[in-house]
């Protein structure tokens, strides 16, 4: 079966880790969230910890839509996409 690009996209990012990755919130449950951008330094299974100017942020992925680039392209992603860890992420798609 052959995936479309964005369909493959989306499968890539379900199966490596973020860490590393610069992203920004664009659209949020908590309005205060909305706009906060900076360096994915770890991810648990609810939550991104995002290293900003002002320090880290706790981020749950569950109110999130996130900004980030993949392969030199700019790419959205609902955090409901991402609830759990990447191993357990990559256990699942097996």
């Amino acid at each position: 079966m052959k995936l479309s690009d964005r369909k493959r996209i989306e499968y890539d990012i379900l199966l490596i880790s973020m860490i590393g990755k610069e992203i920004e919130v664009i659209e949020s449950n908590n309005k205060n969230l909305i706009g906060v951008k900076g360096t994915l330094v770890y991810e648990s299974a609810n939550l991104f910890y995002i290293e900003t100017k002002s320090g880290i942020k706790k981020i749950l992925k569950s109110q999130v839509t996130i900004k980030t680039e993949f392969e030199g392209k700019p790419l959205k992603i609902d955090g409901r996409l991402l609830l759990s860890t990447v191993l357990s992420r990559i256990k699942k798609t097996k």
